[in-house]
Order: structure tokens, then sequence, then C-alpha cells
């Protein structure tokens, strides 16, 4: 979703409409930059309470507790 709602306002601010994905980096740039936010947007629960917020989150949960690490507040 983060990628499209990014694209969608690329699109918005641009002039120049054609060849948006082709052209112009910021075609790509900006729906790449959204899903990452997204993605690292993630890691605030799970560092800070130690509540995964999906199935990936849960893997490096574990993956974080297998190397002594312990998220949450102690």
């Amino acid at each position: 979703m983060a990628s499209f709602l990014s694209y969608g306002v690329e699109k918005d601010f641009l002039n120049t409409l054609k060849n948006l994905a082709r052209v112009q980096i910021e075609g790509v740039a900006g729906p790449r930059n959204g899903k990452q936010c997204r993605s690292s947007g993630n890691f605030i629960p799970l560092l800070n309470m130690g509540i995964p917020t999906n199935v990936v989150m849960a893997l490096m949960l574990g993956a974080l507790l297998i190397h002594g690490v312990r998220p949450g507040p102690f």
C-alpha cells in the first residue's frame, strides 16, 4: 500500500506524467522509499515492546532472542 500511495503522490507533484516510471527517477525512487519506510517502521513495536507486527517480524524476534537480544522495555 505504501508503494502505491507514494506513486500516487509522485504523479500529483510531477508536471509531466509522460514516461513517469521509465525516464524520471522520481517515478521509481518515491515508491521504493515508501516501501522501505513501511518495513523499517515495523521494527518500532518489535524493539520497544517485543510485539511482532507480522510474520517476518516474528521470525526476526526469534533471531534476536537466539542471539541474546531481549526486546522490550527491560
